[in-house]
C-alpha cells in the first residue's frame, strides 16, 4: 500500500507523538512537523500532502484558509481538526472528487482503488 504523506501543524508534544506514531504505523511518514500556522497553506502547495493534521485553532479559520489546505498542494488532501483537548477530530475532505481515468489497465484500475493517481505508487 502507498505510503501516507502528512503534514503536521504545530501541537502539544504528546498530542504530536501520538499524530507521529499512528503516522507511521500506517504506513506513512510526516513529511513536515511543527509547521507554523502562517506556514500551512504554503507548506502545502510545497509538498503534496496526502493529509494535513493540526489544531482546529490553526485549521479552521475561514473557508478560503481550508479550501487552500484541501487543494493547495495540487490534489485533494485531506484536513484533520484536532480538538484542543485532542479527544475529537473534525475530517474536511473535498467532496465528490471525480477522475477520469483514460487508459483502464489493472494497475490504473488499483491505484484507484487505492486512492492514489497511476504515477503516484
Amino acid at each position: 500500500m502507498a505510503e501516507i504523506r502528512v503534514i503536521q501543524g504545530e501541537m502539544p508534544a504528546m498530542l504530536a507523538a501520538i499524530v507521529r506514531d499512528v503516522a507511521l504505523a500506517a504506513p506513512g511518514r510526516i513529511v513536515a512537523a511543527a509547521v507554523q500556522p502562517a506556514k500551512l497553506i504554503a507548506t502545502v502547495a510545497a509538498l503534496h500532502p496526502d493529509v494535513v493534521i493540526g489544531t482546529e485553532a490553526d485549521i479552521i479559520g475561514d473557508e478560503a484558509r481550508l479550501e487552500s489546505l484541501l487543494c493547495g498542494g495540487g490534489r485533494p488532501a485531506r484536513v484533520i481538526a484536532l480538538s484542543a483537548d485532542g479527544r475529537a477530530a473534525r475530517l474536511h475532505h473535498m467532496a465528490p472528487h471525480v477522475r477520469v481515468i483514460e487508459d483502464l489497465s489493472p494497475e490504473a484500475l488499483l491505484a484507484a482503488m487505492r486512492g492514489t493517481g497511476p504515477s503516484d505508487g
